[in-house]
């Protein structure tokens, strides 16, 4: 490593990314997470349900893509949605 490698490193080291889901906040030291990782976080069960990430008017599914690694970054939005059928009353 050189002394810009270890510079680098050192100021990632500790850095705290802040997050939500269904609009509840949250915290990771993770620079890269799986949709079932923040779902696990979320406590929301990832076998019944899946993850969008909302980017302004954008919105990204990760239905389906539950192992996909995710770049964090601060203040990223994610909502949750349940997989299949509604029910209807």
């Amino acid at each position: 490593m050189t002394a810009e490698t270890d510079s680098v490193h050192t100021e990632n080291e500790g850095r705290t990314i802040h997050f939500t889901v269904d609009g509840e906040p949250f915290a990771t030291k993770e620079d890269d997470l799986t949709p079932r990782e923040i779902m696990v976080l979320a406590k929301i069960d990832p076998a019944n349900h899946f993850l969008t990430l909302v980017k302004g008017r954008e919105q990204i599914s990760y239905e389906g893509k539950n192992d996909v690694e995710i770049e964090m970054h601060d203040h990223i939005v994610f909502v949750s949605a349940k997989t299949g059928p509604t029910p209807v009353s």
